[in-house]
């Protein structure tokens, strides 16, 4: 990443944090994944870890990236 991505990238998460979308994101995957014979595990899997965040942070700045690992 870039400085003006990472930096972007922290302000965006600073903001989903603040307005309280990351954790009720994270509530949600908890509850979810707490069982895997929960129905709505493939629903939530396919939405993978980054989806919901990823839009929350475009709300914020569109150009913002997820940073991963290969």
């Amino acid at each position: 990443m870039t400085e003006t991505e990472r930096s972007r990238y922290i302000c965006c998460v600073q903001m989903i944090n603040s307005d309280g979308t990351l954790g009720r994101w994270l509530m949600a995957r908890r509850n979810d994944q707490c069982s895997h014979t929960n129905a709505r595990l493939l629903a939530v899997d396919t939405a993978s870890p980054v989806f919901v965040p990823k839009r929350a942070l475009h709300n914020y700045h569109p150009d913002v990236c997820v940073p991963f690992m290969d």
